[in-house]
């Protein structure tokens, strides 16, 4: 009696091992053979689009000072103000740090740690939410206006009674306090 069951055993099992090795034998068959050529190397038509050379004229500074990125417009300030009254300023975000924090001010941006990491808009959340603290706003008067997967970054403070004085005050007085 154990004997035949172990007999039966053994032929469901090699019987089952066959059907599947003949299901991947018939699977391997159906599926199209692509060649490999450059033109299905590229994920889509629009990675080829934007891979070729950009034509935009760049100022490139020369004295880097490890403050900002080369291709920043040097010509336009850090903090600026536009006829209607809001403010813009010029950031350098550097997310997936520890704590956020403004580390310098430079001519033609603002240098700031963002402590989320750079995926899906945490960056930009937190940042919102760490100027609005600084500036003692609320978070709907900050909006990121460019930038919004780059580092570099156009920041509008929609607030009419706020001055570039008072902006870069608070600003350079958070980074006094961080630098202590």
């Amino acid at each position: 009696m154990q004997q035949m069951s172990y007999n039966i055993l053994i032929t469901r099992t090699f019987s089952l091992r066959a059907h599947s090795k003949f299901k991947m034998d018939m699977l391997s068959r159906c599926r199209k053979q692509i060649p490999k050529s450059p033109e299905t190397k590229r994920r889509s038509p629009r990675i080829a689009q934007h891979s070729q050379p950009s034509t935009t004229k760049r100022i490139v500074r020369t004295d880097i000072n490890d403050k900002c990125f080369a291709n920043i417009d040097s010509s336009l300030p850090a903090i600026s103000q536009r006829q209607n009254g809001n403010i813009i300023l010029r950031i350098l975000a550097k997310p997936g740090t520890k704590q956020s924090g403004i580390t310098d001010i430079a001519d033609d941006c603002i240098g700031v740690r963002v402590g989320a990491p750079a995926r899906e808009g945490e960056a930009n959340a937190e940042l919102v939410t760490y100027l609005a603290s600084i500036l003692r706003l609320r978070k709907t008067n900050i909006i990121v206006e460019k930038g919004l997967r780059s580092q570099i970054k156009s920041v509008l403070v929609n607030k009419n009674g706020l001055t570039i004085d008072r902006v870069r005050g608070l600003v350079e007085q958070e980074v006094s306090k961080g630098s202590e």
